[in-house]
């Protein structure tokens, strides 16, 4: 009689599910709620898109919605490192690319927080306004809040 040996392995607390096709819910086993939500559609982006300046079509993941119900609890970050993984069995070759921009909390854009998530604009001049925003905890202009493209160098 053969006997495996037991092998403990530690229960993953959150689980990512897709309810409906490109639609993905987090949710916490051990308080037993949802944590947030995302949308992530893998997407053609046509030659000489401003992001990845591409010589012919390529795909992309688009994250066209994401949001964390809780503050400061990584939903987020957990949810950028899902789509990343995503983007490769979609296909996608590591592309993620979104529109930052918050209608909930104006005053609260979550561009320095896709910039510490790895994501870049396709203007130097403001990657550094986002990575000095970053350095000395500062606000991003306002200008800037309207909506800027983002995206994951791949």
């Amino acid at each position: 009689m053969f006997i495996q040996k037991f092998i403990h392995r530690k229960i993953p607390d959150r689980l990512i599910y897709s309810p409906q096709k490109h639609s993905y819910v987090m949710y916490s086993l051990s308080e037993g709620r949802q944590l947030g939500t995302m949308k992530a559609t893998p997407m053609l982006l046509k030659e000489g898109n401003s992001f990845y300046r591409n010589k012919i079509p390529i795909l992309s993941m688009y994250i066209n919605d994401l949001k964390a119900f809780t503050k400061r609890s990584k939903v987020g970050s957990d949810f950028i490192k899902f789509v990343k993984i995503l983007s490769r069995q979609e296909n996608c070759e590591g592309r993620v690319h979104l529109l930052a921009y918050n209608t909930d909390n104006p005053g609260k854009p979550p561009h320095t927080f896709y910039r510490k998530m790895g994501f870049a604009t396709t203007s130097p001049s403001e990657n550094k306004i986002l990575d000095d925003a970053i350095k000395n905890n500062t606000s991003i202009p306002a200008d800037m809040c309207l909506g800027t493209t983002m995206f994951l160098k791949a």
